[in-house]
């Protein structure tokens, strides 16, 4: 695959100025090499994120405005292909960063409402679910602030950094645990299974291949990878899931 140029901008809150910026080449394989800067980037989301190209476009400023999040935080957590990770955005919320979902996938842990219990965001992040710090007060209780001009607004699971962040996390922890388990799998095939284990949770994953996972798992893998085709085919982005991986008959 031929590496592109990402600069990741170090800002805290989204819609803040432009700050210094580390220019590194992203090499479609998990890993990135810096750069002494080059010339301005041409394309830049609202985190302060920029590419000197977006290799992830589909032409549509709203299915790409996470384009650089993406790229530069899957880098950083080894994961081989943030397309995926695109088509997921657009399965769990259609890129719409205040989605709450409807359920309570973990039920309501003791102490907290309901609301509070929902996936959040872009990824559809349920803090009920996970004990990661990002995305929560200080009290432990998710942080919900809406408002990007707010104090909490860096560190709520609305903020795309955060929730795509939190995500990644979660899906790079199912990764380990499935190379240790499941070391014959390719990493394509650990991709599917992780997005599996991030809808159903681990227990969900019987094998390499989806035939193997339980139902729900294999519905939102099928769902994902039905938004991968077309976001590859808009992109000219790498083809990676074969309908044999992909579990179709």
């Amino acid at each position: 695959m031929t590496p592109f140029a990402v600069r990741a901008c170090l800002v805290a809150v989204l819609g803040a100025a432009l700050a210094s910026c580390d220019r590194h080449v992203w090499l479609g394989d998990g890993t990135a090499q810096s750069q002494p800067a080059g010339a301005d980037a041409s394309f830049c989301d609202d985190a302060g994120c920029c590419l000197q190209t977006d290799p992830l476009s589909v032409g549509d400023p709203r299915n790409d405005a996470y384009d650089c999040l993406l790229l530069e935080l899957t880098a950083r957590y080894g994961e081989p292909d943030p397309m995926i990770f695109k088509a997921q955005i657009a399965e769990a919320s259609g890129f719409d960063p205040d989605a709450i979902g409807p359920e309570t996938p973990c039920g309501v842990p003791a102490g907290w409402t309901a609301a509070e219990s929902a996936p959040f965001g872009l990824m559809q992040v349920t803090v009920a679910c996970n004990d990661l710090p990002m995305g929560r007060l200080a009290d432990g209780h998710p942080n919900l602030t809406r408002d990007p001009a707010a104090a909490l607004w860096s560190g709520s699971i609305f903020n795309p950094r955060v929730n795509i962040e939190t995500a990644l996390q979660i899906l790079a922890d199912h990764r380990r645990v499935f190379d240790t388990v499941y070391p014959s799998c390719t990493q394509d095939q650990k991709t599917l299974m992780i997005l599996g284990a991030y809808f159903a949770g681990a227990t969900a994953i019987g094998g390499c291949d989806p035939a193997l996972f339980d139902q729900p798992a294999q519905d939102y893998v099928t769902a994902v990878l039905a938004y991968d085709e077309q976001f590859v085919a808009l992109s000219g982005w790498q083809h990676r899931y074969s309908p044999a991986v992909a579990g179709d008959q």
